[in-house]
């Protein structure tokens, strides 16, 4: 039941899956070993640790209990995500674009699934403006994930609106160092710096820091 809430947490914000989760995969596996979910979130916890064989068997036990289960959508969104490391050429890309399109087929909701696809849509170098269509309805499904938003504001750069996209990048940082959650800062701090925007991002890993300076994982982050 604790790995099967929500997505199992929309894949951990996107598969930038805690630490912490480590335990609770273990616990799960020996309490319930043949439960699609808890390979679901094996193969998540795997793919975070990069242990690509582990989570791709994983996600293949789940994928033979789930057939047409909406939680199937995990399955082929954690099968896109190992797409997406092992195989960046062309033939990759589209592998795991179909993939995610079968995710968001099971569950149109699934906003991670939307975001990642936008993701792949940029990689492949078509018209950027299907990447920002992409990314914009994941961010209608979770209108309050500054990752999102931060996904969101790089595509404007890729369009050529530069002068927008570091003005609302401006605003969010502005926006953030306001806060006095150094979890949210955290993970600002980690999604900002993931898609390039590490000198803009880092006065707010240094807030996070500031404010739990005991942390080790903000410290990595950071």
């Amino acid at each position: 039941a604790i790995m099967k809430s929500t997505r199992i947490n929309e894949v951990a914000t996107a598969t930038a899956i805690m630490r912490g989760m480590s335990t609770w995969t273990a616990l799960a596996k020996a309490e319930a070993s043949g439960a699609a979910v808890t390979e679901l979130a094996v193969g998540l916890f795997a793919l975070r640790e990069q242990r690509l064989a582990d989570a791709e068997a994983a996600f293949a036990r789940a994928a033979s209990v789930l057939t047409d289960d909406p939680q199937m959508a995990i399955a082929w969104y954690g099968l896109a995500a190992l797409e997406m490391l092992r195989d960046s050429s062309p033939a990759g890309l589209e592998r795991a674009e179909n993939r995610l399109l079968g995710a968001v087929e099971l569950d149109p909701g699934f906003a991670a699934a939307h975001s990642r696809l936008a993701e792949i849509y940029l990689r492949q170098g078509g018209d950027p403006s299907r990447a920002l269509a992409t990314l914009r309805a994941a961010r209608r499904l979770r209108p309050d994930d500054d990752f999102l938003t931060v996904r969101e504001i790089q595509i404007l750069d890729h369009l050529g609106s530069r002068a927008a996209a570091e003005n609302w990048l401006g605003r969010l940082a502005a926006d953030a160092l306001r806060s006095q959650s150094p979890f949210y800062l955290n993970d600002l701090c980690w999604h900002g710096t993931l898609v390039g925007y590490a000198r803009a991002f880092l006065p707010i890993c240094d807030k996070a820091v500031e404010l739990t300076p005991a942390s080790g994982s903000i410290l990595d982050s950071r």
